[in-house]
């Protein structure tokens, strides 16, 4: 099964173009706010117009908030366990 393109509202397909995947590769550093002022405004910016970006971003916020609950979850049982001493 091959890529398929994103869905925005209402069903039709989002197209990603070249500002889009120029743009793609600050949306971690845009959701963790690494970027400077101006980067941000323009990513922001973008997503405001762009469903496939905003589809691309939604899905990196998910995805960062099931890893963070998965490391909360993680680290919470290295607490539980006895500490082993070789």
């Amino acid at each position: 099964a091959g890529a398929r393109a994103p869905v925005a509202a209402g069903g039709a397909a989002a197209v990603m173009t070249p500002t889009c995947t120029a743009l793609s590769e600050k949306l971690s550093a845009y959701r963790d706010g690494e970027l400077s002022v101006a980067e941000h405004l323009e990513v922001d910016q973008h997503l405001r117009a762009c469903a496939a970006c905003r589809l691309a971003f939604d899905d990196l916020d998910v995805l960062g908030g099931l890893l963070r609950r998965q490391a909360t979850m993680l680290s919470a049982r290295v607490g539980d366990e006895p500490t082993r001493h070789g």
